[in-house]
């Protein structure tokens, strides 16, 4: 999810509600962290998370573990499995 902002009244209000704002995007992440199906075999957990930077408030889902970038892009010798871009609708 992205949101565009067009004005700087909309940027300063963004920043007034950023605590909201993130509380909102943490949703929207752990709802794509439970979409992600890494393979049975692998020890990866999937997590979200969100805070407020001096950029605005963010959020971020994904996994991680051991293998957790060969499973997501592949190797020379296996193919991507696409876990995280697949929970995200995008392959």
């Amino acid at each position: 999810m992205r949101l565009h902002l067009h004005s700087d009244a909309g940027e300063r209000l963004l920043q007034e509600q950023a605590p909201e704002v993130a509380a909102a995007l943490h949703e929207h992440a752990t709802r794509i962290a439970g979409r992600i199906r890494p393979p049975a075999s692998a020890e990866l957990e999937t997590f979200a998370f969100s805070g407020v930077s001096d950029r605005g408030p963010y959020a971020q889902a994904g996994m991680r573990g051991p293998g957790a970038v060969a499973i997501e892009f592949g190797t020379r010798t296996s193919p991507p499995q696409a876990s995280v871009r697949r929970a995200l609708g995008g392959a």
